[in-house]
């Protein structure tokens, strides 16, 4: 039996192609999906990285987990590069950023320059990953 370790919360993609991907005929064997959502996909990408080196336990991983989160936390608990070694490309999915049609805002850059000048005001960016099937 395989483990597939689901890093990213529900709202994502990412749920979609793991669901599918354990419940495919493409393999003999059955698998488990354990969620471990959490801090950007850390706690489940540390459990990957900690788990026995067997071939039966999967990570889903994204650019998260093994490239932005280097340069958002301090301290990760484990070396997405040193730590876990990358088999297939599962799925890609594109990005979206949005932002309040109201708003001034045409491109990136125009809302780089709103967020500068308005910095007490900005609440927070939203980034979905649309999943196409």
């Amino acid at each position: 039996m395989a483990r597939a370790t689901l890093c990213l919360p529900h709202r994502c993609s990412r749920p979609a192609v793991y669901r599918w991907f354990s419940s495919s005929k493409a393999s003999n064997v059955p698998v488990i999906v354990d969620n471990r959502p959490g801090a950007g996909g850390n706690i489940g990408s540390d459990a990957e990285a900690r788990s026995a080196r067997d071939s039966y336990t999967l990570p889903l991983a994204t650019v998260a987990t093994h490239g932005i989160n280097a340069s958002l936390y301090k301290n990760l608990p484990n070396d997405p590069v040193k730590d876990l070694a990358p088999v297939s490309l599962v799925a890609s999915s594109p990005s979206v950023l949005e932002v309040n049609r109201l708003l001034p805002i045409n491109s990136v850059s125009e809302l780089i320059a709103y967020a500068k000048q308005n910095l007490a005001n900005v609440e927070g960016l939203q980034c979905y990953t649309v999943a196409a099937w």
